[in-house]
């Protein structure tokens, strides 16, 4: 245990007081002024060392487009660093370091940047691309229109057309084609679409326009086809022209198409433009130009000409006269199931030109045309089987030719009925028969019409009316009426 030292208080000896070592007397605040320099020594030193190992700062100011973009910066160096947000043209200030930025902003694509801070401050531009995809669009036919918006490109020569992300309707278009849409969708990555048109079918469209009997659209479409190549349509146009069809009249427009087509060895074309040649619409007539168009048709597959190029034989026109040769290209034309090959074939059978006279031939041609419904056909056959006294096939025949209006069928009828051919005698019926041909101007009809009412047949006998009928026929030279009438001393 330590010593406890004597009160203060207790007397000391005298013999001891001058050993004693008396302490100096402190002045007053000494401690203070001691704190307060070893203060500043201790600042100073921290100052000192601050400066020693002191880290430069500098302002980093990164200016953006667009303004409104996000800026991020981190220290390079420091993985463990957080993010400083910057806003675009107001500087930072920064320690001295590596620093990346990376800038975003939405519908753009993202840039990342690094800087340097050393030695000063630093100040950037960074211009963000609207973020794209690129989009290559392959299309049929090559040169079609590819609409975006309201932006046009031209298919498979404007490859990689860059657009912002989302879908997108591609309107395809070409002349002659039909109108395709399509969606392609860019939201986040480069597309590559092929877009195959349909040709549009004006032929068709016109064809059934046609039918309808609206000309002007049947036309608009068929010129539309023509422009575009179509033979078959340059022929329909050529035709709507030569019979005025949703267009004025017009010969000289006509052969202009029916050229275009011919030149194109389009069959039909071929034979139209001779029908114009042979008819001399909008030309002079030329039946030499007329047949060769007709064989070079045939040559080209169209078998409704035969009977035209046997026509011309028959009747040598634009060559010589030759029944022979006219026999020949009827034969083909009937062999084609060709109507008028079988009724000039039975004419000729009849009258025995080119082939040796035969009416069983003559009936069989008439009769494979009376059955395509061929009127004069069948005036024909009952003709033929009235002369061989055939007379019920004969009354068959008329009869289904004046349900025809044909008044050469009804003048026979009449005959037939007047004297009992084939039929019971009745001369009413006869009267009848007559007059319908009569009121039609039938020469033939007026003529008998005429005796009848001037013997009383069937009538009650008038030799005024008969005069009257017996004029008209005379006047359209019939022989009868005019010797008639010499007779009863009226002329005509």
């Amino acid at each position: 245990q330590p010593q406890q030292p004597p009160p203060q208080s207790a007397p000391q000896s005298s013999e001891n007081r001058n050993d004693i070592k008396e302490f100096p007397k402190k002045k007053k605040g000494s401690l203070g002024l001691k704190i307060f320099v070893a203060l500043m020594l201790a600042t100073v030193g921290i100052m000192i060392h601050a400066w020693m190992n002191r880290v430069n700062e500098f302002y980093l100011t990164i200016t953006t487009t667009p303004e409104n973009s996000s800026i991020e910066v981190t220290n390079a160096d420091d993985k463990n660093s957080y993010p400083i947000v910057l806003q675009s043209g107001r500087p930072q200030l920064l320690p001295e370091g590596s620093y990346r930025a990376h800038i975003t902003a939405e519908g753009y694509r993202s840039k990342t940047r690094l800087y340097q801070l050393k030695k000063s401050d630093l100040q950037q531009q960074v211009d963000l691309e609207i973020k794209s995809y690129e989009l290559t669009v392959n299309t049929t036919p090559s040169n079609a229109i590819v609409k975006i918006g309201s932006t046009n490109y031209e298919g498979n020569k404007k490859k990689g057309i860059k657009l912002a992300p989302g879908e997108y309707s591609l309107e395809v278009t070409a002349s002659g084609y039909e109108k395709k849409t399509v969606k392609v969708d860019l939201s986040n990555k480069d597309s590559s679409t092929s877009v195959i048109l349909k040709k549009i079918n004006y032929v068709s469209i016109a064809s059934a326009a046609y039918n309808k009997k609206d000309y002007k659209k049947a036309l608009e479409n068929y010129r539309k086809a023509a422009n575009a190549g179509d033979a078959n349509a340059m022929d329909w146009v050529g035709y709507l022209y030569e019979n005025g069809y949703g267009v004025t009249k017009d010969y000289k427009e006509a052969i202009k198409w029916y050229k275009k087509s011919a030149d194109k060895n389009h069959a039909n074309g071929i034979s139209n433009l001779a029908d114009m040649y042979y008819f001399g619409y909008g030309t002079k007539k030329d039946y030499k130009e007329s047949l060769r168009l007709y064989k070079k048709a045939v040559d080209k597959g169209y078998k409704g000409r035969y009977d035209f190029i046997a026509y011309h034989y028959e009747k040598g026109y634009g060559t010589t006269q030759n029944y022979y040769e006219a026999v020949k290209w009827y034969k083909k034309g009937a062999d084609a199931g060709n109507t008028f090959s079988y009724k000039q074939l039975g004419d000729l059978y009849e009258e025995g030109k080119g082939v040796t006279k035969s009416i069983s031939e003559a009936k069989k041609w008439n009769l494979k045309c009376a059955e395509k419904d061929d009127q004069t056909c069948m005036e024909r056959l009952g003709r033929l089987h009235y002369t061989d006294k055939n007379y019920s096939t004969a009354l068959t025949w008329f009869r289904k030719a004046a349900d025809k209006n044909s008044y050469f069928a009804t003048n026979y009828l009449g005959w037939m009925y007047r004297h009992g051919y084939g039929v019971s005698k009745n001369e009413y019926t006869a009267v009848s028969w007559f007059r319908k041909g009569a009121n039609k101007e039938h020469k033939a009809s007026m003529s008998n019409l005429g005796y009848m009412y001037e013997n009383g047949k069937g009538v009650s006998k008038s030799v005024s009316e008969a005069v009257k009928w017996y004029k008209k026929a005379a006047k359209k030279g019939d022989d009868y009426s005019q010797g008639r009438l010499k007779s009863l001393g009226y002329t005509w």
